[in-house]
This record gives structure tokens, C-alpha cells and sequence, in this order.
């Protein structure tokens, strides 16, 4: 178990390493956000389902942005499969989508029901290797939001979490759309 989460780890940080390095020559390709989003979930439904939680996204918009799918992917999916792990079983993790900044921004938003983050940790957990002490015992590297973090801001846009009343925490991720 401790040689697959080393080999977990060391994946982790070489992927993080390519993305410093030159993530700038790979974004390139136009990308539809509805249908990025819509496969992510399709893939995340069956660890949810296993995990006793549920999955669903809604997204009345369309939305095309310029980069790297394959990063965009899994900057996405590190934050959708953050909400499955951390979300009590039996609930409903929400994926969405809608137009910000008059229609210039697509704001994708993936909200667990989970306890949330202390309000001290916030602004920490898209740091490289930030463990939150109250979530210290679940599995993972410490660098998964490190990661979509950087995609995110190598794509032009911003990601940013809140906690959200009533419980859980609200992760959203703000892309530039193509417009024209």
C-alpha cells in the first residue's frame, strides 16, 4: 500500500513539474465546456455511486475556451473527485455552469456537502502538498487543487473556494471564452 501511494505521490509531482515547465506550447486546441463537463461526470458517477454519493451536473450554457483538454480534464476532474471523497455518503455532489463577467467567463462551480474547510485553511489548500488538519487521515497526495490550480491559471482563468452555508465547500473555476 505505501509503494502505491509513493508511486501515487511521484506521479503527482512529475505531472505538477510538466505543467511548470512548458504548459504555455500546449494550449492550442478549442474546447466545448458542456460536453468537457459532461464526460468528467459520466467518469466520476461510478466512484461516487461505489462511495454511497451521488453526482449531477446541470449547465443550461455553452461554452468553447482555447487550451489543453487533456489538462483542463484533469484540473476539473481533481476538483470533482475532491467533492466525491470529501461529501457524506448519501449525498448529491452539484456540478454547474453558467456565464460570468456579461458573458466574457464560463464559471464552472462543484459544490460538496461535506463539512467545508476551516476558514484558515481556505486560502492554503491550493498550495502543493496542504493537508487541511480536519481531512489529515483521508487518502491523497496534497497536490491534486495544486495542480488544477495551475492548469487553471495557465488557461487564462481563476479558482477559488469558499465555504458555503449550511455546510460544504464551493470550489469555483472561471475560464476566459472564446468569443466570436
Amino acid at each position: 500500500r505505501e509503494s502505491a501511494r509513493m508511486d501515487k505521490l511521484i506521479g503527482e509531482l512529475l505531472a505538477l513539474s510538466r505543467l511548470q515547465a512548458d504548459i504555455d506550447n500546449q494550449l492550442d486546441e478549442e474546447i466545448e465546456l458542456r460536453e468537457l463537463l459532461s464526460d468528467i461526470v459520466d467518469d466520476a458517477q461510478f466512484e461516487a455511486n461505489a462511495n454511497g454519493r451521488n453526482i449531477h451536473v446541470g449547465s443550461e450554457i455553452e461554452g468553447i475556451v482555447r487550451g489543453n483538454v487533456a489538462l483542463l480534464r484533469r484540473a476539473v476532474e481533481n476538483v470533482v473527485r475532491n467533492a466525491i471523497k470529501y461529501s457524506d455518503p448519501g449525498s448529491t455532489v452539484e456540478v454547474g455552469m453558467a456565464l460570468g463577467a456579461g458573458g466574457r467567463v464560463a464559471v464552472i462551480s462543484v459544490r460538496d456537502s461535506a463539512t467545508g474547510v476551516p476558514e484558515s485553511d481556505i486560502e492554503h489548500i491550493f498550495d502543493p502538498f496542504f493537508r487541511s488538519s480536519m481531512h489529515a487521515r483521508k487518502e491523497g497526495t496534497g497536490l491534486g487543487l495544486a495542480i488544477a490550480k495551475r492548469v487553471i491559471e495557465s488557461h487564462g482563468g481563476s479558482i477559488v473556494a469558499s465555504n458555503v452555508p449550511g455546510g460544504g465547500l464551493c470550489v469555483n473555476i472561471e475560464l476566459p471564452l472564446m468569443l466570436g
